[in-house]
């Protein structure tokens, strides 16, 4: 009696050769995928750098580069790039370069904890529509193409005429308005995990519905989540900035970058490029920045965008 055991054999078959035994191992944590695409080669790479650098500009900066962003001195209103100013100042006497570190920190806190509003509220309403389907799903996501019918861009107009923009209605508005995007998403994704065996699991073993929503159907849907939320980061930016642009922006002495834009499109005929320039470059930065890290994640992760 031979003591062989025999194992199986796993083969890769390979269109243009012949079956070969493929190398068996541990499936990537996640923390090595993040790891792999945020600082491997390619787009993530590019885009964690970008935001790497706005991040320590913005907060770091101005421990460095200390400028006075209250008062204003009227004798240095308008004033070209010095050894003082390096990059000038801007119509009211204050330091641009300062102020392009303060209208980041404005912008990247509002993006961040605005996607996180809109991830967060979005996640739980599609998870809850895909996983109950049926009427409860229908009557759900009638409202979301309702609302998705509504110009946003519109209604957000309207409502910071009749309301002060600041930093809490700002997140409050841009948040509430993101939601139906990673709703429509995760609800796809619920559909598709409810009849899984670890949900059919989870339901034998007496498990309620909202357990399993936010234990079972949400955690698995991870990858979708945190790829949109990169783009839920560089789209409330991107609409934070349009909107100081069209003078809904946070209340002076604080500033971002899209008022800024506004107010530099007045001299910018003048010939004070620095009060332009630098401001439409960091928004472009910002935000290819984050479409790069959510590139990155979506190819790393194969997730749904």
């Amino acid at each position: 009696m031979s003591d062989r055991i025999d194992l199986p054999l796993v083969v890769d078959l390979d269109a243009d050769g012949p079956e070969r035994p493929a190398r068996v191992g541990k499936p990537p944590r996640r923390f090595d995928v993040l790891r792999t695409t945020l600082f491997g080669t390619g787009l993530g790479r590019w885009g964690t750098g970008i935001v790497a650098v706005v991040t320590l500009f913005c907060f770091v900066g101005p421990l460095i580069y200390k400028t006075e962003q209250v008062r204003t001195n009227i004798n240095e209103i308008l004033g070209h790039p010095n050894a003082h100013h390096l990059l000038g100042s801007d119509g009211n006497g204050y330091d641009e370069l300062g102020r392009l570190m303060l209208g980041g920190q404005s912008a990247l806190e509002i993006g961040f904890v605005a996607a996180l509003l809109a991830t967060v509220v979005g996640t739980v309403y599609g998870g809850i529509a895909g996983y109950f389907g049926g009427l409860v799903d229908g009557v759900m996501m009638r409202l979301i193409d309702t609302l998705l019918a509504v110009p946003s861009l519109l209604l957000l107009l309207v409502l910071f005429s009749i309301i002060r923009p600041n930093f809490d209605s700002l997140v409050l508005v841009l948040g509430l308005f993101a939601w139906l995007v990673p709703a429509r998403l995760i609800r796809g994704e619920s559909l598709t995990l409810r009849t899984r065996e670890f949900v059919l699991a989870a339901r034998l073993q007496g498990a309620g519905n909202i357990r399993i929503v936010l234990r079972h159907l949400l955690p698995n849907a991870l990858g979708t989540i945190v790829v949109n939320t990169t783009f839920q980061i560089a789209d409330a930016i991107l609409t934070l900035a349009i909107l100081g642009f069209l003078g809904f922006g946070v209340a002076p002495p604080a500033t971002n970058w899209g008022t800024m834009l506004n107010d530099g499109v007045d001299y910018a005929a003048a010939g004070s490029w620095w009060l332009l320039y630098p401001a439409g470059i960091l928004i472009v930065l910002t935000v290819v920045a984050f479409n790069f890290i959510g590139e990155g994640l979506e190819e790393t992760l194969g997730a749904r965008t």
